[in-house]
């Protein structure tokens, strides 16, 4: 029987610091989520902040990076650093599937061998930040398992270092391939990135009609921008089978 089932639902999108942001109000400390950035070798780069705020009437979580002395790394290069890192061997393997995710979708999209990829605007550590950060919570949360409810990808075009794309990027479809996803409204731009798919690629099931489980706790993540019509969270739920 599995005691800690995380289903998430992305009625709002995920990225990687919405993901973040649920799991640290699910009970993660500041503290701890600095310690794996440490732990990854990335601490002169990235510092991580917590704030609690609002987003139309819900208390949550946000996360933020704050960049002291960003470095831009290939794919190959994010995957060495958490090899070589002093995360634990489960926490390096969740971390090195997401960013492989990403990379095998980025190689799928542009047609190139996934050791010639360049993530451009993922080349930055929020990136790995994003991977280790999302492991490390995990592995402390103690999730056996992840379910996904369908996954609002927003609506329109998003900008690119490539130009505009439409919504959702081609990235992003490749790596939702087989969970249910929907469009989003008009205004609404991107609410699914890369990152956030990757995650759910690497680690979700999508929830099933009829699932049958015992909620025990809730926690929120808050995006960055006030929506015109929801509230920007992404709610996650920590549940347990029914006996």
């Amino acid at each position: 029987m599995l005691n800690n089932i995380l289903v998430i639902n992305p009625v709002s999108g995920i990225s990687g610091d919405k993901m973040i942001s649920c799991l640290a109000d699910l009970g993660i400390e500041e503290t701890f989520l600095n310690k794996a950035i440490d732990n990854a070798g990335i601490s002169a780069e990235v510092i991580v902040r917590i704030s609690t705020e609002k987003r139309r009437g819900i208390k949550g979580t946000r996360v933020m990076f704050e960049f002291v002395s960003p470095k831009k790394r290939m794919p190959d290069e994010m995957k060495q650093l958490i090899q070589k890192s002093r995360l634990k061997d489960t926490v390096k393997k969740t971390a090195a599937s997401i960013i492989d995710h990403l990379t095998d979708a980025e190689a799928g999209v542009h047609g190139m061998n996934r050791h010639h990829v360049h993530f451009h605007e993922l080349s930055h550590p929020d990136t790995i930040a994003d991977a280790v950060i999302v492991a490390s919570a995990l592995e402390f949360l103690g999730i056996e398992k992840i379910l996904t409810a369908s996954i609002n990808v927003g609506f329109g075009s998003v900008n690119t270092d490539h130009g505009v794309y439409p919504v959702p990027p081609p990235a992003v479809s490749l790596l939702l391939e087989g969970y249910k996803w929907h469009f989003g409204v008009d205004g609404d731009g991107e609410l699914t990135t890369p990152t956030g798919a990757a995650i759910i690629k690497a680690l979700a099931f999508p929830l099933m009609n009829g699932t049958n489980l015992v909620h025990q706790k809730v926690g929120y993540g808050l995006g960055m921008a006030e929506l015109a019509t929801r509230a920007n969270v992404l709610q996650a739920f920590l549940c347990r089978n029914r006996d």
